[in-house]
């Protein structure tokens, strides 16, 4: 389940953007008050639980039956609980360099919400969804031809604050959604 490398240098220079500006409340450099001489930073990278695109690919019915937004197939539930319950063990978090998970991220696609629910119940944290960390393709729906796109919003915040009350939303998870883009993106972008 670990992820296919997305733009990660993004993530990396947003990480340490958010990082360099940070300040403590006395003013003084975050970086200061914080470091500490051996101290590693850990990200891990985990892909989302099979969804039920992922059957339908494999069945080869993707184009006719994919959904824009897929829920998680039974395969991929299971996943996330185990998931959570390796995480949420610190003895077998920590055979990956996890010996204390501080954060969760997570991109605003259904199927990643799911997944990391039960990491979150497990670690007591709340996921804060980025809305610029998400698979290349886009949310959309196609024709019966495959060659007519139409992009979708994803789940609104009223359906995300219904089904994830925990998880912190930042304000571009809109009435109308999260998804800004074009619809069917190249995979060249």
């Amino acid at each position: 389940m670990l992820a296919r490398a997305f733009n990660v240098a993004r993530l990396g220079g947003l990480a340490a953007r958010t990082m360099a500006s940070a300040t403590c409340s006395d003013g003084d450099d975050f970086m200061d008050h914080f470091y500490q001489r051996g101290a590693k930073l850990r990200i891990a990278f985990v892909r989302h639980g099979e969804s039920m695109n992922n059957v339908h690919e494999a069945a080869g019915a993707y184009k006719t039956n994919r959904s824009a937004d897929p829920d998680l197939s039974p395969r991929g539930y299971a996943q996330s609980r185990l998931l959570g319950a390796f995480l949420g063990n610190t003895t077998k978090a920590a055979f990956l360099g996890l010996e204390k998970i501080d954060e969760l991220w997570v991109s605003p696609h259904k199927r990643t919400l799911l997944t990391i629910a039960p990491t979150a119940a497990a670690l007591g944290l709340a996921p804060l969804v980025q809305t610029d960390l998400f698979e290349a393709g886009g949310i959309y729906d196609a024709n019966e031809a495959y060659d007519s796109f139409v992009a979708k919003g994803g789940m609104t915040r009223d359906e995300m604050l219904a089904a994830h009350p925990t998880y912190v939303l930042p304000d571009d998870v809109t009435d109308a959604g999260w998804y800004l883009g074009p619809g069917r993106e190249s995979d060249e972008a």
